[in-house]
């Protein structure tokens, strides 16, 4: 099946929304063409949508993209279903603003959000077109983790000042920690912080740690979004570490329960005042550990990927989510060429 895949970061092998979206569509077997027009270039999309007939548009929304309308009106002269794919809160390219779910639902054929929560706040607004796609991981981005002897403990998150106390709590404690995240540059740490990485090199990252600490989504991503911190869901941060076998800590809220057992799975905190003396104390237990990140890992094998994904949204449409091993199945992506007057041309890479 021929598909459109349009949305900020589509068209960067590196960035996380190309490897779940873009990448795991390929990978079963679909012919992909992937866009990141800018927001005033309604007619660039509207070029790729006559040019190349796609099936169906996945867009993932993001600040500044386009208007719902606006993909209504662009599908409709070519008979394309429109989905509108929300993929999180935390942690991701294109946060899920909640408060604009009325009016996806009102424009596109199929609106997909990442929670049950959500999914059941908004079900009597359009329980025909809403869908539930939770959040996943595409393993094949992942399987070149340089596997190294684990040490320290990654801190993963924004900046901002409960955040900073924490980082610092643990560092006064005398854990190796690293921080990746947003803000963090201009915070004195002892050690230089990480700006987000990209998706392969955020692996290796995390299968050198011990320990994956997420900390707690900011007031400002909580506001963006209109949640509070509580109603926050599972963040990628956590299947991407689970699925190196890397054991998380994160804030205790409902939407890690809907995927991993607490204590088993993944390690959880109510008050950031507990945190470091909790760290400590897993860190003191390397068995706990090591039977944590496994069992993590093997719940995200059993069922958080995204090819079960697809097949659960598709598989209600009737569609094929495999392709036949002797198919010569290709991805189409539009690479930016200052040679051409557009600006933009197509580029199939085999798979």
């Amino acid at each position: 099946m021929r598909m459109l895949v349009c949305g900020q970061g589509a068209l960067d092998p590196r960035s996380t929304m190309r490897a779940h979206v873009v990448d795991s569509l390929r990978f079963i077997g679909h012919e992909v063409v992937a866009s990141d027009p800018r927001r005033d270039d309604l007619d660039a999309l509207t070029e790729l949508l006559h040019r190349y007939q796609p099936e169906v548009l996945v867009n993932v929304p993001s600040p500044g993209g386009f208007t719902g309308r606006e993909i209504r009106e662009a599908t409709a002269q070519t008979s394309t279903v429109a989905l509108a794919m929300h993929l999180g809160t935390v942690d991701c390219d294109a946060p899920t603003d909640f408060r604009g779910l009325s009016d996806d639902l009102r424009d596109y054929d199929l609106v997909t959000v990442p929670d049950q929560w959500t999914h059941d706040a908004f079900l009597g607004e359009g329980s025909f077109r809403l869908g539930l796609v939770e959040p996943a991981v595409h393993t094949p981005a992942l399987v070149d983790a340089v596997l190294a002897d684990r040490h320290g403990v990654v801190a993963v998150g924004d900046v901002c000042a409960e955040n900073i106390d924490l980082v610092m709590s643990l560092t006064d404690a005398g854990l190796d920690v690293q921080v990746m995240g947003r803000g963090w540059a201009h915070i004195p740490l002892d050690r230089p912080a990480l700006t987000p990485l990209a998706y392969p090199e955020r692996g290796t990252l995390f299968a050198g740690a011990e320990l994956v600490i997420e900390l707690p989504a900011t007031p400002e991503v909580c506001s963006s979004i209109g949640v509070s911190v509580y109603e926050t869901g599972c963040s990628q941060t956590v299947f991407d570490a689970a699925a190196v076998a890397t054991a998380t800590v994160t804030f205790e809220r409902p939407g890690v329960h809907a995927f991993f057992e607490v204590g088993a799975e993944i390690v959880t905190y109510e008050r950031s005042s507990e945190l470091p003396e909790l760290i400590a104390m897993v860190c003191a237990d390397p068995d706990l550990i090591a039977s944590v990140g496994e069992a993590a890992c093997n719940r995200v094998a059993g069922g958080h990927r995204w090819t079960e994904r697809w097949a659960s949204l598709f598989g209600h449409w009737g569609m094929k989510v495999d392709s036949d091993p002797g198919e010569d199945v290709r991805v189409i992506v539009e690479r930016a060429d200052a040679a051409t007057p557009q600006g933009r041309v197509p580029e199939t890479v085999p798979v």
